[in-house]
Parts: structure tokens; sequence; C-alpha cells
């Protein structure tokens, strides 16, 4: 009927819309985690292997 058809192309609409905010959402998030990467200081961490997760394997210097 009509009534569907028109309801249908509605939704698709709406659908639409969302997914293309999805993707600015996505894009923004990049940008801000980008941003947050040069604003936060870095850091020197020393993992210890002996005390790290059993599966988690560290590099000899600590580092990786």
């Amino acid at each position: 009927s009509i009534q569907l058809q028109n309801e249908h192309n509605k939704l698709q609409n709406e659908h639409s819309k969302l997914q293309n905010e999805k993707r600015k959402i996505h894009h923004d998030c990049g940008q801000l985690l980008k941003h947050l990467k040069t604003l936060l200081p870095k850091v020197n961490v020393i993992l210890d292997a002996d005390t790290a997760h059993p599966q988690l394997i560290v590099s000899d210097d600590g580092k990786q």
C-alpha cells in the first residue's frame, strides 16, 4: 500500500541520516584522539614481567 511505502521511505531516510551521523561521530572521535595525543605528556612506562598477566609477553627492556 501507499502508506507502507511512505513509511518504508521514511525509515530509509532516517537510516541514511543515522549512518551519516555515525560517520561524523567516528571522524570527530578520531580527530579528538589525535589532539589528545598531542596534549598528553609522554610517559616512560616500564612493564614488570614478573607481575604481568601470564599471557602477556614483555620485551627485555620492559617497554613493549
